[in-house]
């Protein structure tokens, strides 16, 4: 006959850390708590959007240069992807440097443009294999995606942290008589 499984002494007890809840928070203090966290979270964008926009910058500059030569050396699919990448750069920009219909759009169809850009990058690659691009040349053209993928992660994570917070509020409770 089968025997149950029996659970070992640490299945049994609970875990200190499960028991500890720490202090109970009045209203106020609860209230205290979710605004400084709100507020860390806020900084936290403004700092992420501002360094990605610094990113997008220089991967526009790069990417002007890589323009001028592919023009220059007569090379029009590379020109054209190229353009392709430097048209879908400003897609990617924080919200302070967009109006807000474009914003919009972009912020829905990021991932989209994120492909997009993958796509380009893939061609533009295969393109320019035949000169035999150094590694820093490919990951010259490859700046706009790397930005873009930052960015959608960044966006993610920002819509992530802002549920979570919407949770705590609702998990508020009730302190009578504290």
């Amino acid at each position: 006959m089968a025997q149950t499984r029996q659970r070992t002494k640490g299945q049994r007890t609970p875990k200190k850390e499960d028991l500890d809840e720490g202090p109970v928070l009045d209203e106020q203090e609860q209230e205290d708590e979710i605004e400084k966290l709100r507020t860390a979270n806020e900084a936290s964008t403004k700092h992420a959007d501002t360094s990605f926009d610094l990113g997008i910058i220089i991967a526009s500059a790069f990417h002007i240069m890589d323009l001028m030569r592919f023009l220059r050396d007569d090379q029009l699919a590379a020109t054209g992807l190229c353009v392709a990448q430097l048209v879908m750069l400003p897609l990617s920009l924080s919200h302070k440097w967009l109006p807000a219909p474009i914003y919009d759009f972009a912020a829905t169809y990021h991932t989209y443009i994120v492909c997009v850009q993958l796509v380009a990058l893939a061609f533009l690659v295969d393109v320019t294999w035949a000169d035999e691009p150094t590694w820093a040349e490919i990951l010259r053209f490859a700046l706009p995606s790397i930005n873009a993928i930052f960015v959608e992660v960044q966006h993610r994570s920002a819509v992530a942290a802002e549920e979570a917070l919407k949770r705590l509020e609702k998990k508020k409770y009730n302190v009578k008589g504290a």
